[in-house]
């Protein structure tokens, strides 16, 4: 299916799940250009402890979904927060290379 990807989540308990550090919150985004959709809205939480993978077909959205991450795009609807740090686009971008 185009524009569809799957995030594949292993936890790792190092702490008591209530004491977990928020890291990456991602809340209703959603990436369009024009009238292409690159990145249907989507909701993704990831504390510490956890490792997450992003995978799935070419043109599906990945790429675009760690440039939201990261800050070297802004999102059309929806917000990111990494490390405390509210992504608004490449005015904020996080130093950060993948």
């Amino acid at each position: 299916m185009k524009n569809e990807w799957w995030l594949a989540g292993v936890g790792v308990e190092l702490f008591d799940t209530a004491n977990r550090e928020l890291l990456v919150r991602v809340a209703d985004v959603g990436k369009r250009f024009g009238d292409f959709v690159a990145l249907h809205p989507l909701n993704v939480k990831v504390y510490s402890g956890e490792f997450f993978g992003v995978f799935g077909p070419n043109g599906a959205g990945k790429s675009t979904f760690i440039k939201l991450l990261t800050g070297q795009l802004k999102p059309t609807m929806g917000q990111v927060e990494v490390l405390g740090i509210v992504q608004t686009g490449p005015e904020n971008q996080l130093l950060l290379n993948y």
